[in-house]
């Protein structure tokens, strides 16, 4: 197990439920959070990038993350996340709202409110979501909760 010795944080002891985590700044927030010596749960859409992340803060860390695969599209993800979490670590003290999508069409696309839909289902309803149902934990611990967000949303496509 690596230790934190030296390290800017101590995190030994907390548990941080870290969104969109299977790649890019999810993964390394999840892998900064291990490495200062707190359990982390990832999740994301893609199983393979996912296990991928998983063995890398295993290495680096000395952590073993848990892994949840699955996608906000699907409401009762968000309730699979914090009850796994709950279940596996018994409590949490960071929530990462990190999952984010895109769309590439515009206003002329055939399936604009479809998109619509779903961007605001995964970057808006899932956080909010997350956020109700891990506050009362949160409040136990006197827990965090970090937004993420794109500076795509300053300028509409």
């Amino acid at each position: 197990m690596a230790s934190t010795v030296g390290k800017k944080y101590d995190f030994t002891g907390k548990v941080a439920l870290i969104t969109g985590s299977s790649s890019g700044i999810g993964a390394a927030i999840a892998l900064q959070f291990a490495e200062y010596g707190a359990r982390v749960t990832i999740t994301g859409r893609d199983s393979e990038t996912l296990k991928a992340v998983g063995k890398e803060i295993e290495d680096k860390s000395g952590h073993r993350p848990l892994q949840i695969h699955g996608d906000f599209i699907d409401q009762s993800f968000a309730n699979e996340l914090i009850e796994k979490t709950i279940t596996e670590y018994g409590q949490l003290d960071f929530l990462v709202n990190n999952a984010g999508i895109g769309t590439i069409g515009g206003l002329e696309s055939e399936n604009f409110m479809a998109e619509f839909d779903k961007v605001f289902a995964i970057n808006v309803r899932a956080p909010v979501h997350l956020i109700k149902l891990a506050a009362s934990h949160l409040e136990k611990t006197k827990g965090n909760i970090i937004n993420i967000s794109s500076i795509a949303s300053l300028v509409p496509v």
